[in-house]
């Protein structure tokens, strides 16, 4: 019986890393733009529309206080929301951002910190420093002295 078990082990572990491997290296799914963001809906609607499409939840169960915990989230369900996110809202959500979001550097225990409205606010605070960077004018040389 103890023979049988490595080989269980090694097959689950050998499709694990197919599987793996296959979703890295398949080029990936054009993600249609959420219903929300072609109607103008508001930053939180389209994080509604985001968060049900990635975790497969219906978005009339999400409300603002909702947290990824509460929708059953893990570290690589973080990381896929944030690219997503960064993706659908053109920003930039640096590691910085993140853990600001989730209060630590460790995800267990961040992720009921991590609500609809916190991954809003984000975006918003993302798009502003984007805007705010984008305005300000380089000082040139004579500026500079």
């Amino acid at each position: 019986m103890n023979n049988k078990l490595p080989i269980h082990f090694s097959s689950l572990l050998f499709l694990g890393l197919f599987v793996l491997l296959l979703g890295c290296s398949a080029e990936p799914a054009s993600h249609p733009q959420p219903a929300a963001s072609a109607a103008g809906g508001t930053t939180l609607s389209q994080v509604y529309v985001i968060v049900s499409q990635q975790l497969g939840v219906d978005p009339n169960d999400i409300t603002a206080d909702t947290s990824l915990a509460e929708l059953k989230a893990d570290e690589l369900d973080f990381i896929e929301l944030i690219m997503e996110i960064e993706d659908q809202f053109n920003v930039t959500i640096d590691d910085d951002a993140a853990h600001e979001m989730m209060g630590t550097s460790d995800w267990k225990k961040g992720m009921p910190s991590v609500t609809m409205s916190k991954l809003a606010q984000t975006i918003e605070q993302q798009r502003k420093s984007t805007t705010d960077n984008a305005d300000a004018k380089p000082l040139n040389e004579s500026q500079s002295k």
